[in-house]
C-alpha cells in the first residue's frame, strides 16, 4: 500500500472540515474534535508500523464511539507514545542501542542504591512519605532484629514498580556476558525478594532462562533451569506464599468485560463512574479513625484483562498482532547480545504486565516506548543486515 498517497488523499479529505460535523455536538467544538483526532489519525499513517498504527485509530475510534465523553487521556498518552517511538526510529541508529542499554542500567543502579538508603532508613528526598506499594509498607530490619525500615522503593515511589525495573534491566545485564554482570544478576535476587512481588519473581525465573538458554551449552543451561524452578518452588512454599485477590477480581472483570466484547467499556472507564457504567470495583472496606473508608480498585493490575475490559478484544487482537511480529522480527534476527537484551526487555515487560501495569505509568512508559522502537530497528530486515 502506498502510504504517502493515502496519506496525501487524507490530508486533502480534512481540508473539506467545513462540510463536517459531529451530531449533539457545537460546530466549532465539533470542528475542534476533528482536528486534532484527524491530525493523530494522518500521523498513524507515518509510523510504519502497521499494529502500533491500529492501535493509535483504535483508540480514536473507541474515543469518538463513547462520544467524548471519557478517555481523553488514555488518547493523549497512546499518541504521545507513537509520536515518541516514531522519534526514536527517526534519530536512533543501531549504533545507538547499547548507548541506551547501558543509560537503564545506571538508572537501576542509582534506584537500588537509594533503595540501600531507604532500608538503613537514610530516606533524605522522601522522607517516609513513599514507601511501600500503597505508601505505609515497611520491611524487617536487616541490622537490627525487629526494627521496622523503609521499603526500598529507590525512586520509583512504589514496591511493584520497583522491582518491574529491575526484572526489566535483568536481560540487559545479562547481555553483557562477563562474571560482574552474572554475579549481579544473582544478588539482584535480594531486593527483588525484599519488594515481595511474586509477579517479578516468576519474571526473574522465565528471564534468566530465556537469556542463558541462547548463551549456555545445553546440559548446564538444564542443570540450571532445574535449580531456579527448584529455588522459585521453595520459595514458594516456604518463604512468600503469593496473593490470590486479584484472581477472583479478574473473574469478575472478564465476565463483565463479556457484556461489550468488542469494544470494551470504553477508554479510562475501569475506575470512573460513566453514564453507560454507574459501578467501579471494590477492593475492601477499611477502618481510619472513625470513618469507614472504602478503597476501590482503580486498575485491574493486569494489562489484558485491562486491554479486554476498555478496548475490548479487539484491542487484545491488536496486542497480540503486534506480540507475533516481534516474535517473527526475533526468529529471523542474529541472536547477537543486543537483540538478545531488547528480546528478553520485551518479554520481561509482557510477562510483569500479568500481574503489573507499568506501560500505565508516566516514569516506566518513558523508557518502556524507546526500547520497543530500538527492537524494531535491530531485528526488522527494513533498517539493515539483522
Amino acid at each position: 500500500m502506498d502510504y504517502k498517497k493515502l496519506t496525501r488523499l487524507t490530508i486533502g479529505i480534512l481540508s473539506f472540515m467545513c462540510l463536517m460535523t459531529l451530531n449533539g455536538i457545537p460546530t466549532r467544538e465539533a470542528h475542534q474534535f476533528i482536528y486534532m483526532l484527524g491530525i493523530m489519525a494522518v500521523f498513524g499513517l507515518i509510523l510504519d508500523n502497521t499494529w502500533v498504527s491500529c492501535l493509535l485509530w483504535w483508540t480514536i475510534f473507541l474515543f469518538s464511539f463513547y462520544k467524548f465523553n471519557t478517555g481523553w487521556i488514555y488518547v493523549a498518552n497512546v499518541f504521545y507514545g507513537c509520536v515518541l517511538y516514531y522519534i526514536v526510529k527517526k534519530v536512533f541508529k543501531r549504533e545507538h542501542i547499547n548507548y541506551y542499554i547501558n543509560i537503564l542500567l545506571w538508572l537501576m543502579a542509582a534506584n537500588i542504591l537509594y533503595g540501600a538508603l531507604q532500608v538503613m532508613n537514610l530516606d533524605f528526598i522522601f522522607e517516609g512519605g513513599v514507601r511501600g506499594s500503597h505508601g505505609g509498607e515497611a520491611l524487617q530490619g536487616f541490622f537490627t532484629p525487629g526494627n521496622l525500615q523503609g521499603a526500598p522503593v529507590g525512586f520509583m515511589a512504589n514496591t511493584s514498580v520497583m522491582a518491574s525495573l529491575i526484572i526489566l534491566c535483568i536481560p540487559l545485564l545479562m547481555s553483557k556476558r562477563n562474571w560482574f554482570a552474572y554475579t549481579a544478576t544473582g544478588l539482584l535476587l535480594i531486593p527483588i525478594y525484599c519488594l515481595h512481588s511474586f509477579t517479578s519473581i516468576v519474571a526473574y525465573v522465565v528471564v534468566v532462562m530465556l537469556m542463558t538458554f541462547f548463551t549456555l551449552p545445553r546440559k548446564i543451561w538444564f542443570i540450571l533451569t532445574g535449580l531456579l524452578v527448584a529455588g522459585f518452588v521453595a520459595a514458594f512454599r516456604f518463604i512468600d506464599m503469593p496473593g490470590v485477590e486479584r484472581f477472583s477480581v479478574w473473574r469478575i472483570i472478564m465476565i463483565d468485560a463479556r457484556q461489550h466484547p468488542v469494544v470494551g467499556w470504553g477508554l479510562d472507564s475501569f475506575r470512573n463512574v460513566l453514564q453507560n457504567k454507574p459501578f467501579t470495583y471494590n477492593m475492601g472496606i477499611n477502618v481510619v479513625g472513625n470513618k469507614i473508608v472504602t478503597n476501590l480498585w482503580d486498575n485491574p493490575h493486569n494489562l489484558y484483562v485491562s486491554i479486554a475490559y476498555e478496548f475490548g478484544f479487539v484491542g487484545l487482537i491488536i496486542l497480540g498482532g503486534y506480540i507475533r511480529q516481534i516474535c517473527l522480527w526475533f526468529k529471523d534476527a542474529t541472536k547477537d547480545s543486543e537483540t538478545l537484551a531488547l528480546f528478553g526487555f520485551i518479554m520481561a515487560f509482557f510477562i510483569i504486565s500479568i500481574g503489573q501495569f507499568p506501560l500505565f505509568l508516566a516514569r516506566m512508559a518513558i523508557f518502556l516506548i524507546p526500547m520497543a522502537a530500538l527492537y524494531e530497528i535491530k531485528t526488522r530486515k527494513e533498517y539493515g543486515n539483522a
